[in-house]
């Protein structure tokens, strides 16, 4: 059987151009655009629920606001669609918990506007890393880079696990044989990260791997379109 490419696109203007053919063909059909990065690359489509009706978007506060472990979001729409959704929604969606904390987080907006701005600086600081040191990658406008480090990727996710820090192996996920995802944080963090990737790329000997292999694929070619 046939299995339709997932596709998620990291630009605003790239969404438009999709969204147009359904928003057509489909407009009884409610379409969700998932904004969880918005913070890194700072472009929505939250405005074009006003003048789309079946329009949905996402954002959560598990990003650039830490607050993943509170599970809590937000749903913006048309207004006569949102009191739809509400109808259908739990009382309860929403623990205590997370209400009570995320005033705090969104009335300290200097911290969150210097966080983003150091996640940005190290993703721009990782990605050149990681051309200088070889590995394909793919451009990212979130707060991580997904890279391909080839057969040896389970072997490479063990050695910086050994110097204290997690990655995540997406091998398993369709189009991303061979790939890890590294998650930018701070300043610190990244340069924690930067010299354990110099010392885990001389220990496994990945450059002179790296060199054999063919990389003439393009980086805007992502396999699982993974840009987000």
């Amino acid at each position: 059987m046939a299995r339709t490419p997932l596709y998620q696109p990291d630009r605003p203007h790239c969404v438009r151009n999709v969204l147009n053919p359904p928003i057509s063909a489909a407009p009884q059909a409610a379409l969700l655009v998932d904004e969880a990065y918005f913070e890194f690359h700072g472009e929505t489509l939250i405005d074009r629920t006003a003048q789309i009706e079946n329009l949905f978007v996402a954002r959560t506060f598990s990003k650039a606001y830490g607050l993943a472990g509170l599970r809590i979001g937000i749903l913006a729409a048309e207004p006569r669609q949102m009191a739809m959704v509400r109808r259908a929604a739990s009382p309860y969606s929403v623990n205590a918990a997370a209400l009570a904390v995320l005033p705090e987080a969104l009335r300290d907006q200097k911290f969150i506007a210097d966080y983003v701005d150091q996640v940005k600086n190290n993703r721009d600081k990782l990605q050149l890393e990681l051309d200088n040191l070889g590995f394909h990658f793919w451009p990212s406008h979130a707060n991580f880079v997904l890279t391909r480090i080839g057969p040896t990727h389970a072997e490479f996710v063990r050695a910086l696990r050994d110097r204290g820090i997690l990655v995540r192996d997406r091998n398993s996920d369709p189009g991303c044989e061979g790939c890890v995802r590294f998650t930018v944080g701070t300043d610190a963090h990244t340069q924690t990260l930067i010299t354990a990737l110099r010392e885990v790329t001389q220990e496994l000997q990945l450059q002179s791997k790296l060199q054999g292999d063919s990389r003439t694929d393009s980086r805007a070619d992502s396999p699982a379109k993974m840009r987000a």
